[in-house]
């Protein structure tokens, strides 16, 4: 049977409380919780963010999981292809929003959304905006309609977001600027 000697009881006793205190949240060590996940829906974009008669479409909106990835959410909003509209902007937008959750590096995560992007879509890059480790721009334009899809890393997300309408109204930009409202949501969501 094994004794407790004086050091070792006092070393446990004071081991103790320096626990106690960071449980019950007292005395001069704080008490840390672990940040909440943001979700990819928390960030994703709204028709509230984009100009006035956008809605969801339920076809082109879920939730799921990239394998080997995280999870995603997927939100597909359009508009009327009026004549007003399209002259205004964009008459359709896709973002997917994707949380690194697995080993994967965040580089190798983009690469596989930007190959479904431009090999099963198929959406060829453009140079119109920045195609490295980082970033991705793709574009194509059929019979008058241009369609730019940007995609990004920001810190564990992976943020597509894809902008539809009339060639001489969508730009690379119209992208970027949609994708950046994604971008300080999550800047809000983790207090910045």
């Amino acid at each position: 049977m094994r004794t407790w000697g004086v050091r070792t009881t006092g070393s446990l006793v004071r081991a103790l409380a320096v626990v106690m205190l960071v449980v019950l949240g007292t005395g001069s060590v704080p008490a840390l919780a672990a940040p909440a996940a943001v979700e990819p829906h928390d960030i994703a974009l709204s028709p509230d963010n984009l100009p006035p008669g956008f809605v969801v479409d339920p076809d082109k909106t879920h939730e799921g999981s990239v394998a080997g990835i995280g999870p995603l959410y997927q939100v597909g909003m359009s508009r009327q292809f009026t004549a007003e509209n399209l002259a205004a902007g964009p008459v359709f937008v896709i973002q997917q929003v994707v949380r690194l959750d697995s080993g994967i590096g965040a580089g190798d995560a983009l690469r596989v959304q930007r190959d479904f992007w431009a090999d099963k879509a198929g959406y060829p890059p453009t140079t119109a905006g920045p195609n490295d480790g980082g970033t991705f721009s793709l574009a194509k334009t059929d019979r008058g309609f241009t369609t730019y899809v940007v995609g990004f890393i920001k810190e564990n997300m992976i943020l597509v977001t894809l902008v539809g309408g009339a060639d001489n109204v969508i730009t690379y930009g119209s992208a970027l600027e949609l994708a950046g409202i994604s971008s300080a949501k999550l800047d809000a969501a983790a207090g910045r």
